[in-house]
C-alpha cells in the first residue's frame, strides 16, 4: 500500500517593501495512495524570523492562510495529510521536503 504524499506547493517569496502579507497555501496538488482520497490535512509553522508575528489560520484544511507576516525572512511550514483509510502522509518535516514552504 502506498502512503499518501504531502505537497504543499511551491515557495512564496515577497519584497519585505509590501509586508504585511497573509499568504494562502494550497495542498491541492498531494496524492493519497492507491485507490484513496485525502481527507485530512494538518499543517504546522515550523519556524520563522526572530520576532515575527505570523499566525497559521484554518490548519486542518487544504487552503491555510499564514496571517500577518509583518517580518521579512524565511518562515517554514510543514504539511501532512491522511488518506480514508486513516494512513498518514510522512509524519517527520526532515524526511517530507516537498512539505515545507519558505515564505
Amino acid at each position: 500500500m502506498a502512503l499518501p504524499i504531502a505537497i504543499a506547493g511551491a515557495d512564496q517569496v515577497f519584497d519585505e517593501s509590501v509586508l504585511p502579507q497573509s499568504p494562502g497555501f494550497d495542498a491541492v496538488a498531494s496524492t493519497p495512495g492507491d485507490g484513496a482520497s485525502i481527507t485530512g490535512w494538518l499543517w504546522a509553522l515550523l519556524d520563522g524570523p526572530t520576532g515575527h508575528g505570523a499566525t497559521l489560520a484554518d490548519s486542518g484544511t487544504q487552503t491555510p492562510t499564514l496571517n500577518n507576516v509583518d517580518t521579512w525572512g524565511n518562515y517554514r511550514l510543514f504539511l501532512k495529510v491522511q488518506n480514508n483509510l486513516g494512513t498518514w502522509s510522512e509524519l517527520d518535516p526532515l524526511l517530507a521536503p516537498s512539505s515545507a514552504f519558505v515564505v
